[in-house]
């Protein structure tokens, strides 16, 4: 996975700058806030999503019979139970009567074909040699014909009790609370080529806001996370919680390549826009949904922000991060921490339950998301002095001291798609290439876009 692929360089990394001098005493840390989706100065990671009813129903029409009488039609309100349509009672009984006379016939044949088999048989054991393969056929033939009787009799007893119980059933009523949002009378098909219910019911009262996750992104959301739905207007707040993430229905794997990413940066608690490529990443989505503990105000269909609910100091039960940061992590987990006199030290922190798909936990106290953190490795001491990652300072000798050496055999076969120090961090450098891609060691924006982070 990209973000583990990350993770793994950024480890190699901060081996280079443990092999200059006197770096074996500095522990490089990152910021909580950022591995959780939460950027510098408030930038905050967000999802673009929809208002949505809590649910829709669909009513089907039973394919062989004929609705009588509609008592509803599109946009009309419902209560659960009301009458929806009435089927043909009339017409209802004739198929019935007609499917009982086909199966008295089916059961004729399938009689009349096992007596002329058993004739067959005895006519074959007095035939001559000569004849014996025509009625060899013959009897296979008859075999076969038994064999489709008997399918067709036990299709023909399914239909029976199909209309047996549909005329028991003439009435279809209204599984839900609702609206009428759509009657296809007439059938017809949907841009996929499925075809469209009967009946669709909008169910009404409470509802919810449905977004979507992607591989790039599925980090920084998890069930049962807090968040807030902002209003893309005038910043309305609504507080949420993640019900559910539906891994087993995507709704999309396309390859976008498209402006009109929102780009968010908050400075001063104000946020601006601006407008960024996607940059054509194929990725599957998937929808995730949120449960309000308010709808008030809300329109369906509105159009909002979804974003982690940290609260005004951090919220630390919506931080979620990737598993290779603790330590322990299933008896007594901790991680590398920097303290508030700028020191490392190991912090205990209480973490969720394991989320296997994204290899990542969330924690649910201990770590705040204006806390740094340090990725662990075997050199790291209590007391070091902790220094922001992006402000370390590099000789781009060391690249080759350090034993990567270009001109080596082998390099090319191992580094040539990655070339992570490539104008490797330099002190005083405003940006660095980290794998080929040209990154602000600042950022002002934070790319946002319908699945998040651009």
């Amino acid at each position: 996975m990209k973000k583990s692929w990350m993770i793994l360089c950024f480890s190699l990394i901060l081996g280079l700058f443990a092999s200059c001098g006197g770096a074996g005493e500095v522990a490089y840390v990152q910021s909580v806030g950022m591995l959780a989706g939460i950027g510098p100065a408030g930038a905050l990671m967000r999802f673009g999503g929809i208002v949505a009813p809590q649910s829709t129903a669909s009513v089907d029409k039973a394919a062989d019979l004929t609705i009588g009488e509609m008592k509803v039609r599109e946009g009309d309100e419902v209560k659960k139970g009301d009458l929806l349509f009435v089927y043909d009672a009339d017409e209802s009984r004739l198929n019935l009567e007609k499917a009982r006379t086909e199966l008295e016939q089916l059961k004729m044949s399938l009689l009349q074909n096992e007596k002329d088999l058993e004739t067959l048989k005895k006519e074959k054991e007095k035939a001559s040699k000569d004849q014996k393969l025509a009625y060899t056929l013959e009897i296979q033939e008859t075999e076969t014909n038994i064999l489709e009787l008997k399918y067709n009799l036990s299709e023909k007893e399914k239909e029976i009790a199909r209309l047996e119980e549909s005329l028991e059933n003439l009435e279809v009523r209204a599984p839900v609370t609702g609206r009428i949002q759509s009657l296809n009378e007439n059938g017809g098909s949907d841009s996929m080529g499925n075809p469209l219910p009967f009946m669709t019911i909008v169910e009404t009262g409470r509802m919810r806001v449905k977004g979507t996750l992607n591989e790039q992104n599925v980090l920084y959301m998890s069930e049962g996370m807090p968040v807030l739905i902002r209003s893309r207007l005038d910043g309305t707040i609504w507080r949420g919680t993640v019900a559910a993430i539906d891994w087993e229905k995507p709704v999309s794997q396309s390859s976008d390549s498209y402006y009109g990413a929102a780009a968010e940066s908050w400075e001063k608690g104000v946020p601006t826009t601006a407008e960024v490529p996607n940059e054509g990443t194929s990725a599957t989505r998937y929808p995730f949904y949120v449960e309000l503990e308010s709808d008030e105000g809300l329109l369906m269909g509105q159009h909002v922000y979804i974003e982690p609910d940290v609260g005004e100091n951090g919220d630390e039960a919506a931080l979620v991060l990737d598993a290779a940061f603790f330590s322990d992590a299933a008896e007594s987990p901790w991680v590398w921490a920097e303290n508030q006199n700028g020191r490392l030290e190991k912090r205990s922190v209480t973490l969720g339950a394991y989320d296997e798909m994204r290899s990542a936990y969330p924690v649910l106290s201990g770590l705040g998301a204006d806390d740094n953190i340090a990725f662990p490795e075997e050199r790291l001491r209590e007391g070091m002095r902790c220094v922001p990652y992006e402000e370390a300072e590099i000789d781009p000798d060391v690249v080759k001291e350090g034993g990567w050496n270009a001109e080596e055999p082998g390099y090319e076969e191992e580094f040539a798609d990655d070339r992570i120090f490539e104008g490797a961090i330099v002190g005083g450098e405003e940006s660095f290439d980290f794998a080929g891609i040209e990154k602000p060691a600042e950022s002002e924006a934070y790319a946002a876009s319908e699945g998040g982070i651009g």
